[in-house]
């Protein structure tokens, strides 16, 4: 739990890929990096990642303009 004194944190993603830990159950771990420039591990599991894609999606499709959503399926490309 964060110390109201304390700003909040920010990380960024540097396109690195989640690291596997465990198949079954699935866990894996995916790094982002501090606005203090420590790397910052994010656990995940099965039903985080699937509401971490959930949110990104949604986050997605408000984009406009240039950033609108792309409707064209990979093999369209």
């Amino acid at each position: 739990m964060m110390d109201d004194d304390e700003p909040p944190k920010t990380a960024e993603y540097q396109r690195g890929d989640v690291d596997v830990l465990s198949r079954a159950p699935l866990i894996g771990t995916l790094e982002l990096i501090g606005d203090d420039d420590q790397p910052i591990e994010l656990e995940l599991d099965r039903g985080s990642a699937e509401a971490l894609m959930a949110v990104l999606t949604i986050f997605l499709l408000k984009g406009e303009g240039e950033d609108a959503p792309n409707a064209t399926t990979p093999n369209e490309q």
